[in-house]
């Protein structure tokens, strides 16, 4: 059984802590319902019955409590009128390019029925990473091959290089003119290939 002295001193405890969460269900009130109770208090209605009259004096850069007290070019913000931003354009997607290193690639003359195999370095130009998804050789059935990419997506982060093998292998003397069309994420990229 408690003594009274230690009753009473519960109940204040009590009462405080119930105090405190009345404070702080007030200031979660007055922070996220501000509108709902300014609207409540100056018209002592319910807000969803009808809307409040604009009060004279309020707007045009003057004190304010919702969107409708300011002019159709601004809206109530921290209890002011603003000028609403104007909406700019679009942003403009990131640039995609890329570049081949050599421009054209030669061969030489390659005996009929041997293979050679010769680098070409593509490089991300562009503000984006890329991904090789596509590659053919034109026109079709020239003895022109792009060697295997490895595993796995062949891509290129901005700014970076990766090195592809361009295979030749004749099956008949003569010279060859085709060209390679890589495609990804950015316009084709031609190289021009020259065999003997």
């Amino acid at each position: 059984r408690q003594r009274p002295r230690q009753r009473a001193g519960d109940e204040r405890l009590r009462r405080d802590v119930v105090r405190r969460r009345s404070c702080y269900n007030q200031r979660m009130v007055r922070g996220c319902l501000a509108v709902l109770l300014a609207a409540t208090a100056c018209s002592g209605k319910d807000p969803g019955s009808t809307p409040r009259p604009r009060t004279v004096g309020v707007g045009e850069g003057g004190a304010c409590v919702t969107h409708d007290d300011c002019p159709a070019t601004q809206w109530c913000l921290h209890d002011r009128c603003s000028d609403r931003p104007v909406p700019g354009p679009p942003p403009s997607p990131p640039n995609a390019a890329w570049t081949a290193s050599p421009e054209v690639l030669n061969f030489g003359s390659v005996t009929a029925g041997q293979t050679r195999s010769l680098t070409l370095v593509v490089t991300n130009v562009g503000e984006t990473p890329l991904t090789l998804s596509d590659w053919q050789v034109l026109p079709a059935g020239a003895p022109f091959a792009l060697a295997p990419l490895g595993y796995g997506p062949f891509w290129l982060r901005p700014g970076r290089s990766r090195d592809l093998f361009v295979v030749f292998a004749p099956e008949q003397p003569g010279r060859v003119d085709a060209t390679l069309v890589l495609g990804a994420e950015a316009p084709p990229l031609t190289v021009p290939l020259i065999g003997n």
